[in-house]
């Protein structure tokens, strides 16, 4: 009979399976950017700053994810807090920036993942840090249990439930509610006089949508990001003539 190797202690264990799990993380923020990176470029230059947006907000939440599960890994550890924060405090900062940079989506963004990182370790080391709700959220941005609540239906395989019934408990889409938005808002456009390029821009904008309604799988966040954007453009159209119509198309995606 074979003897039993011996058990690593808690430090090497701990900074083994740190290292691991980033790793895991790591790859699957590179797989999530090359997917809307692909999507940005299926829509072109006319879609390209939202879907920059959609990529930035991806990686907050990977790094947001990591933070949390890495420093309640380190919570979770047998013995005094206050000795195992000043232990792994230099490999915690090494490991998080780490990732931090490795799954940023432009080298502009890094600065503000690194603060984020920064502020969250600060807080651990001083003995008051506290996962949020938003850390402890499903990072990933393309999931079948994405948390969108599907009223009606969208072509493909996407998940579905009836009326008034849930997929998750999280922010509300309402697809079929969506598209009839979508529909009186390009007629509204028609209509009303607007420059030409903010006119071009709202259009690209809903094609976007469109293309999202359209997958058997839409992106929430992409949604979400690209209606933001319509109300943002639709401020500086003259007497809030697309007011009502904005106004639909938040409340279809659960932002009003």
């Amino acid at each position: 009979m074979e003897a039993a190797e011996p058990m690593s202690d808690p430090y090497t264990a701990i900074k083994g399976r740190i290292e691991r799990r980033l790793g895991e993380l790591q790859r699957e923020a590179e797989a999530s950017q090359a997917r809307l990176k692909a999507e940005a470029a299926a829509v072109g230059a006319l879609g390209g700053s939202r879907f920059e947006l959609v990529r930035q907000e991806d990686a907050r939440k990977r790094v947001q994810a990591a933070i949390n599960w890495t420093l309640l890994e380190v919570c979770a550890l047998p013995g005094e807090q206050n000795i195992w924060r000043e232990v792994m405090a230099s490999d915690l900062e090494r490991h998080l920036s780490g990732f931090a940079k490795s799954v940023s989506p432009s080298d502009q963004f890094v600065s503000e993942l690194l603060a984020l990182t920064k502020v969250e370790l600060d807080e651990f080391q001083a003995g008051v840090w506290r996962p949020s709700e938003a850390q402890a959220a499903q990072p990933s941005v393309h999931t079948t249990n994405n948390a969108v609540y599907v009223h009606g239906s969208v072509q493909g395989a996407v998940q579905q439930a009836g009326d008034h019934a849930t997929l998750n408990a999280s922010v509300q889409i309402d697809t079929r509610a969506l598209s009839v938005a979508l529909d009186r808002f390009e007629e509204t456009l028609e209509r009303v006089t607007m420059d030409a390029q903010v006119r071009d821009d709202l259009l690209a904008d809903v094609a976007t949508l469109r293309a999202q309604l359209r997958k058997a799988q839409p992106s929430r966040s992409v949604i979400q990001a690209t209606v933001s954007a319509i109300r943002d453009l639709a401020v500086g159209v003259a007497a809030g003539l697309l007011a009502s119509d904005v106004q639909a198309l938040l409340q279809a995606v659960g932002l009003a």
